[in-house]
């Protein structure tokens, strides 16, 4: 079975399609820490979302997203209820 170019990259493109296409609010300077070999370890070890169809590694443009989260390119998404803060004094007597 090949697969669709239409919704696979090879991994291999990974790290340069990332770069030409940066998602909003991206740190590129983190892809400087990743290479090809650790980006295909993280891979084979199901790290980030990848399939082997024939041999090579391919990831889907679906999951450009999350990979770029769990690389570090972006900030991962909160998760859980938001932490309330404490309203200082000076602010809460200043609203009173």
């Amino acid at each position: 079975m090949a697969p669709d170019p239409k919704t696979h990259r090879a991994l291999a493109c990974l790290l340069q399609d990332i770069r030409n296409e940066p998602p909003a609010g991206a740190n590129l300077q983190v892809l400087d820490d990743w290479s090809h070999r650790r980006v295909s370890t993280a891979a084979l070890d199901a790290k980030i979302p990848a399939e082997r169809i024939n041999g090579r590694w391919y990831y889907r443009q679906a999951d450009r997203q999350r990979i770029a989260e769990i690389l570090g390119v972006l900030p991962k998404p909160r998760i859980g209820r938001p932490v309330r803060r404490a309203v200082p004094s000076n602010e809460a007597a200043a609203a009173a």
